[in-house]
């Protein structure tokens, strides 16, 4: 298997502890609707872009960074959580928060729900369009603008 710092087109690495995520991330699963649902809407949203998806297994007592978000029970929580998220891991400061877009939350639900299967040519066009949302310059900025007293 290639490394991902050998691959020659820009790609977004994934680390994940789930080895069943891992899997589905490169080949998908084909054993339920479901999953075959949601990897003609992952391949849609794939179309025509110029970045590709690399996974990497991390190992479970090294994945502390997502063990520690998940850990954030409530969204109130979250306010007060992020800054000391943001000390304890500098390198989060560059994340920016992505609202999806009404369309595509649509699809993902009819994936999950009803196992749809739509034209992955129709999605593509439909999504492109309009993904969603990059809200905020980063998600550190966003928190501290948030604490601070005007």
């Amino acid at each position: 298997m290639r490394n991902h710092k050998e691959i020659e087109y820009p790609s977004v690495l994934i680390l994940a502890d789930n080895k069943s995520a891992e899997s589905w991330t490169r080949k998908g699963c084909k054993n339920s609707l479901t999953s075959r649902a949601l990897g003609r809407l992952q391949c849609a949203l794939m179309m025509n872009s110029p970045v590709g998806i690399y996974t990497e297994y991390i190992n479970t007592k090294l994945n502390c960074i997502a063990d520690d978000i998940s850990r954030i029970k409530k969204e109130s929580n979250i306010i007060q959580s992020t800054p000391q998220l943001f000390q304890k891991y500098p390198s989060l400061g560059v994340c920016k928060r992505f609202h999806p877009s009404q369309d595509l939350i649509s699809y993902i639900t009819d994936a999950l729900l009803s196992n749809h299967m739509m034209d992955p040519l129709t999605i593509r066009v439909m999504v492109q369009e309009n993904p969603g949302k990059i809200v905020g310059s980063s998600i550190a900025e966003e928190s501290t603008s948030r604490i601070q007293p005007s």
